[in-house]
């Protein structure tokens, strides 16, 4: 409030004082006292306290914006390397502008990071305002939509009117897919949503480049996106960013065993090469767990077999070794989980176990834990067969040791008739349809074509039952050696 301005209100309370009275004085006070802690409120908020809760009224202050000055920087993200030299161009851009602005190069307006959960989307994002030295203005993507109309556009002008007044900077998006999704419905939401979007396309159109202020957002669903948003001037860079190698996961295991006390025998890169498909918040998790697991106990070093059973503990949950089963019972669970693990010796395209186990679970009653040779990022017909008849080997060991069929084999079927659903209708791996993409469902040139439809579900039947068949097959002539198993896994569990 400018001296100027309370200097007149105190006038005027001085007059009200004279000719009208003292109650009319104090009640006038108590007026003006109200309405000062209204402003306070407005300030501190960035809405008027009568205001529906979630309905900012677009101030630099709006609910939701949080700023921040990163100290991570890109030795602390680990398993990126690709995506990592990309964005260490935005990294430069903001360090050294005028090197780009005198040869006429204009900075990225939006760099979009997309991948799986966990991968380091955003602590990239930190990472880049870290190496930048620059600060972090940062907001889900959830934050800019609301029931009330108007209220995301608001959000996106208070979000690019902060970024200007403290640029160079960082805008971060994060959930951008919440924000950015394709098109609407003819509803309240759906006009929030276009508003929402259209004045983001606003708002990226009018900053210039040169202001130092570049637009990060990361998505889940790259499919997602307003295509609006995607072209260049806007979102000029998209990186991918793909689940961890067994190097890169190799790296990442470093990165979270620092401060840990580790045992001689601990080798980061046999535990590189027992996680596949898991991400770096994964890996992260896994090592925390173990340390959790040491500390329970009293221990002060983390060994391989601590890893090893946090990794596991991960991946399939918690041991129920307090679950009475029964003994036939057992003796079933022992059968289904020897007749996975002779299977995967057996195959020519499984991967050999290197654990199986009938002690009850979180999800299951058994586990058969396969160690994988290699990285395989394109898989053959061949493989994808063995697969199938390797997850049958439980079904089709209790039908040939136990004559009897039971529902653990659930999930392995759920999973080998994805297979053979997507080697039919994907891949174009049947041999009566060939190589033919039948899209079902996703408005493929096959969509709604019945008999199509059906042959497709006839060849999904013929790879299933054919899978299933052959696992059969395979255990009867290996009986000896699947009793064997069992006899094992029950006397040592």
């Amino acid at each position: 409030m400018s001296r100027f301005a309370f200097f007149i209100i105190t006038l005027l309370y001085f007059y009200v004082l004279v000719f009208w009275g003292k109650i009319a004085f104090f009640s006038l006070l108590a007026v003006g006292i109200g309405l000062y802690i209204y402003y306070i409120y407005y300030k501190k908020t960035g809405r008027w306290p009568w205001s529906p809760a979630s309905v900012a009224v677009g101030g630099s202050n709006s609910p939701g914006i949080s700023e921040s000055k990163p100290k991570i920087t890109f030795a602390d993200v680990a398993g990126i390397d690709e995506a990592k030299e990309e964005l260490l161009e935005t990294v430069d851009f903001l360090k050294n502008k005028e090197r780009y602005l005198a040869v006429g190069a204009r900075l990225p307006r939006g760099v979009l990071m997309a991948g799986p959960a966990g991968v380091g989307k955003t602590l990239s994002a930190k990472a880049i305002a870290g190496e930048a030295g620059v600060p972090m203005i940062e907001m889900a993507g959830s934050s800019f939509v609301d029931k009330y109309v108007g209220v995301g556009a608001s959000n996106i002008r208070a979000l690019f009117q902060r970024a200007k007044a403290t640029a160079p900077c960082i805008i971060f998006i994060d959930e951008f897919d919440s924000l950015g999704k394709r098109g609407s419905e003819e509803t309240s939401a759906g006009h929030e949503y276009d508003q929402t979007i259209n004045q983001l396309l606003v708002e990226m159109d009018g900053f210039s480049s040169n202001e130092g202020v570049v637009v990060l957002a990361a998505t889940n669903r790259m499919d997602k996106i307003d295509e609006a948003l995607l072209r260049p001037g806007r979102f000029d860079v998209k990186i991918y960013f793909n689940r961890p190698d067994v190097n890169g996961r190799e790296s990442i295991l470093k990165i979270h065993t620092k401060g840990k006390k580790l045992s001689e025998d601990v080798n980061l890169k046999d535990i590189a090469k027992l996680t596949p498909g898991l991400t770096g918040a994964d890996l992260a998790d896994i090592m925390n767990k173990a340390a959790i697991m040491v500390g329970k106990v009293g221990g002060t070093e983390i060994d391989q077999n601590d890893i090893l059973a946090a990794k596991e503990r991960f991946v399939w949950g918690k041991e129920k070794r307090s679950l009475i089963i029964d003994q036939e019972e057992k003796k079933v669970i022992a059968v289904h989980e020897a007749g996975h693990a002779l299977l995967a010796v057996l195959l020519d395209h499984c991967d050999p176990p290197y654990k199986v186990s009938i002690i009850p679970r979180d999800g299951s009653l058994g586990i058969t834990a396969l160690s994988p040779g290699k990285e395989r990022y394109n898989v053959s017909k061949e493989f994808l067969c063995d697969q199938m008849t390797m997850l049958f080997g439980g079904r089709a060991a209790e039908k040939v040791a136990c004559n009897t069929e039971t529902a653990g084999a659930k999930d392995d079927i759920e999973r080998a008739t994805n297979m053979a659903m997507a080697m039919v209708c994907e891949y174009g791996m049947s041999e009566e349809l060939g190589p033919i993409a039948v899209n079902s469902g996703k408005g493929g040139a096959w969509d709604g074509n019945v008999v199509f439809q059906a042959n497709a579900q006839s060849e999904v039947v013929k790879l299933v039952k054919g899978s299933y068949d052959r696992a059969q097959d395979i255990l009867t002539k290996n009986i000896g050696t699947l009793r064997a198993i069992a006899d094992l896994l029950l006397d040592r569990e």
